[in-house]
């Protein structure tokens, strides 16, 4: 709870037991701004004055900031999740975010000079959050050194030591300060402000104002969307949602905060905070931040512990959220465009989006261990757009899926750094919950425990949504591991104290869940071993013969021949001819499929054997022939093949094997869990 007293108000900004006073050079400096105060109001008008006012309180803030941690911890995170430094970088040349980065180091130089504050830097604690990130970083080296585009690569060093250094100041603010709270009312205050000027944008102007680069619109039509795309402080309303399903986690946890320390106007506040964050999310008209923010909600009800009947309904009232205009429509729409033959009529984001994950894992095939390099997918996406199998008439400048994106750039070992540093948080926000879940049932603890859920369910809604976007704003995202590490610590200091049983409690369930990964692990290796060998000793083998056509026209001169030969332009008439050449096959398993980008027919036939494939392809290129030239058809257009006729063979797996091996690896999952503590049972000396 923050003391409304002056002087113990002091002390909780601060961080500490003693009092620490302002800097004396400051001094001065406010007696200087207020003589310039009254002079720019005698003299230069309301303006001037306004400019002096802004400039003094800027200065108090920077003071206050210099000496209480707590507060620099709060400017810095608020700078970066409303997004301030990039706006005021399209308006003025004031670097915003370096100015916060050096507030937030002097200031956190300042606090270390307090051995109380040296004190909670615990070793552990620190070591564990940065070694994360040092494996996260290591493995973006070899990526680096052979890069195939060293220009790009290399302007991404100097951002990425800033982020680097941005991490380690938060992380190190937030732990001298021990206010792990602050850090999630600094993300959730910001967050609900926008997106109630996005509100207001929406409701009073039409999407018009932009209140100074704070409430940005979308331009774009998109298709079944029933507002324009409200972006918030961003270019992009996608990365929008993806900060606001970081934000709604804890704005339920703040609400829950409030509840248990019997605050009701506070909690009330905090409501208001994640109803608008729920608009906002809503604005986005996203489908991938819809899809993130039930993740979130839905491991937050999990890991706080809520009972069956609470989850059920708040699975039952999402459920309802289909029937929303905007929402549901366009989820639906998802499902019918990928893997649609009809690409003409596919949503275009759908098209570009899968076109550009295509690439991306094109690129990984060709570089798997290493990458192209940081930055190199754009350089080389002409290269492989025309390469892929769904055709874009714009190529993707991104991958627009972050962990296609990290297999392109940095390949395997990229991969593996990211897995390992998202896991190992992910394992700090589980076992905050787990220690915490284990306290001593009180006002003391249980809030705290919904932050490490709320903590959790934001990284799980972060990295769901990632499905979906590539990388950005990278530093938004840094603050939630930032959380989970202050929140881990908290947990600590709490598990100190508890009494012989709670402690063996916690122990016990962390055992149980060290005993759950292994089981997994076995049942994950079990499953690849088995579908290895279903594969390789039964395989089911499934041959496909493709061939490419264009349309030629028959017998066209002179100005009827130029407008004949670019029927490529006109998307319709190419999809009715790939109509045509369907309906005239005899083959079920030969199918035609209209690509106006290339200008071409595709011709697919799959069966069990590379001879009878092969034959009905051959087949099916006479019957549309014939089709085409029939007068009741189109006589203007033969079809002529440009690619040769190719026979690929896949293996695949029966339903019978398929079943087979998942049973037998239920029954080691079951062995593992009926026989494993049984085992250690049996090892066990005797009263123990």
């Amino acid at each position: 709870m923050i003391p409304t007293e002056p002087h113990r108000l002091w002390l909780w900004c601060r961080g500490g037991p003693e009092l620490r006073p302002l800097p004396g050079a400051l001094l001065p400096a406010f007696a200087v701004l207020a003589l310039a105060a009254t002079c720019g109001l005698v003299s230069g008008g309301v303006r001037v004055l306004a400019m002096l006012v802004l400039g003094l309180v800027a200065t108090v803030v920077i003071a206050v900031a210099l000496a209480c941690p707590v507060v620099a911890l709060a400017v810095v995170v608020v700078i970066e999740a409303s997004n301030a430094s990039g706006v005021y970088a399209q308006l003025t040349p004031l670097p915003l975010f370096y100015l916060g980065l050096g507030l937030g180091t002097t200031s956190l130089v300042l606090a270390l000079r307090d051995p109380e504050c040296r004190r909670r830097l615990t070793a552990g604690r620190v070591a564990a959050a940065l070694l994360l990130y040092v494996v996260y970083l290591a493995s973006l080296v070899p990526a680096y050194l052979t890069t195939q585009d060293p220009v790009a690569s290399g302007a991404t060093i100097s951002p990425l030591a800033g982020q680097s250094w941005y991490f380690v100041m938060v992380l190190l603010l937030a732990l001298v300060s021990a206010r792990p709270w602050t850090i999630a009312r600094s993300i959730v205050v910001p967050l609900a402000g926008l997106c109630l000027l996005g509100l207001v944008n929406q409701a009073l102007f039409g999407g018009a104002a932009t209140f100074g680069g704070f409430a940005n619109v979308g331009v774009e039509p998109v298709a079944q969307a029933t507002t324009p795309r409200h972006s918030g402080p961003l270019p992009d309303s996608n990365f929008w949602g993806r900060h606001l399903v970081i934000g709604l986690p804890l704005a339920a946890a703040l609400v829950v905060h409030a509840l248990k320390g019997a605050r009701r106007r506070s909690a009330v506040g905090w409501s208001a905070a994640g109803a608008l964050i729920l608009m906002g999310i809503y604005l986005t008209q996203s489908r991938g931040t819809f899809l993130a923010a039930l993740a979130a909600v839905v491991v937050l009800a999990l890991a706080c512990g809520l009972r069956a009947r609470w989850i059920g309904m708040i699975f039952a009232t999402l459920s309802l959220s289909v029937f929303v205009p905007g929402v549901g429509d366009r989820l639906i729409s998802v499902v019918r465009d990928v893997g649609s033959n009809a690409l003409y009529a596919a949503d275009p984001s759908i098209i570009g989006r899968t076109a550009a994950q295509e690439a991306a894992w094109a690129m990984f095939r060709d570089n798997p261990f290493f990458g192209v390099g940081p930055q190199a997918y754009a350089s080389l996406i002409s290269h492989y757009g025309g390469q892929v199998g769904t055709p874009a008439l714009i190529p993707p400048s991104a991958s627009h899926n972050l962990y296609a994106g990290i297999a392109a750039e940095y390949g395997a070992v990229g991969l593996l750094g990211w897995a390992v540093t998202i896991g190992g948080f992910l394992a700090l926000a589980v076992m905050s919950v787990i220690r915490l879940a284990a306290a001593p049932a009180g006002p003391a603890t249980d809030p705290d425990r919904i932050l490490a859920a709320a903590a959790l369910a934001a990284l799980v809604a972060w990295s769901v949504a990632s499905i979906f976007l590539h990388m950005a704003y990278f530093r938004v995202f840094l603050l939630v591991p930032v959380l989970i590490a202050a929140v881990d610590l908290r947990a600590a200091e709490l598990a100190a104290a508890f009494d012989p049983t709670a402690a063996r409690t916690v122990r016990r369930i962390a055992g149980r869940v060290r005993s759950a990964v292994v089981l997994a692990g076995v049942a994950a290796t079990a499953l690849v071993i088995g579908f290895s060998v279903a594969f390789l000793a039964v395989p089911l083998e499934r041959f496909s013969a493709h061939s490419s056509y264009t349309l030629t026209p028959r017998a066209a001169t002179g100005a009827s021949f130029s407008y004949a030969t670019d029927i490529r332009t006109r998307t319709a008439f190419y999809t009715t001819y790939a109509g045509i050449v369907q309906g005239s096959i005899l083959a079920p398993d030969v199918v035609a499929v209209a690509d106006p980008v290339r200008g071409v027919i595709d011709l697919t036939a799959v069966g069990d054997a590379a001879d009878t494939v092969a034959a009905e392809l051959r087949a099916a290129q006479a019957q549309a022939q014939e089709s085409l030239a029939a007068p009741a058809a189109d006589s203007g257009y033969a079809l002529r093949e440009i690619s040769p006729l190719s026979v690929t063979v896949s293996r695949d797996a029966a339903v019978s094997t398929v079943l087979v091996v998942s049973g037998a690896a239920a029954a080691v999952l079951a062995l593992g869990v009926t026989g494993i503590p049984a085992l250690v049972r049996c090892r066990r000396p005797a009263g123990r």
